[in-house]
């Protein structure tokens, strides 16, 4: 059987899942060899993402993309983040 392994996982926080997606998913999907992890959450501004990348000792974070910000992520591929437009 061979093992697939996911590039990336998105998870979009509520109040309800917040911790679960801040504390219990991180070390999970580090664990599977998920390379990326992003979270998306709500805030008074407007939404914003927590961009993590699995590192040795689990999930680092290395960029939180605001929400009037343009961001473009290369890894694990190309894609560009602009959360202001999201709330249109």
């Amino acid at each position: 059987m061979s093992e697939r392994r996911s590039a990336a996982r998105i998870g979009v926080a509520s109040k309800n899942s917040r911790r679960y997606d801040r504390f219990v998913k991180p070390p999970l999907y580090a664990e599977a060899g998920v390379e990326s992890y992003w979270r998306v959450e709500r805030t008074a501004d407007g939404p914003i993402v927590h961009l993590h990348q699995n590192g040795p000792g689990g999930f680092v974070l290395e960029h939180t993309v605001k929400t009037d910000e343009r961001h473009v992520e290369t890894i694990p591929f190309e894609v560009v983040l602009e959360p202001a437009t999201w709330m249109r």
